[in-house]
């Protein structure tokens, strides 16, 4: 009998502009909109544009706030 595997998803600690549209569900021109309205501060190594994790958690949580006062 094999032993039961479970498959555990790691988020990287920073995402590229793909995988943050993809993780909160957004196309590229909104994400760059956001950066742009600095909801979302990016790092750039070299040539790259990074979103760290926190700051899509946080973007997340104030949209949630947002939401809820709203109500």
């Amino acid at each position: 009998m094999q032993p039961a595997t479970t498959s555990l998803h790691i988020e990287p600690d920073l995402l590229s502009v793909s995988e943050f549209c993809r993780a909160i569900g957004v196309g590229r021109t909104t994400a760059y909109e956001l950066i742009a309205a600095q909801e979302v501060v990016p790092i750039r190594i070299g040539r790259r544009t990074l979103i760290p994790r926190s700051e899509k958690d946080a973007l997340i949580a104030n949209r949630l706030a947002a939401a809820k006062a709203d109500t």
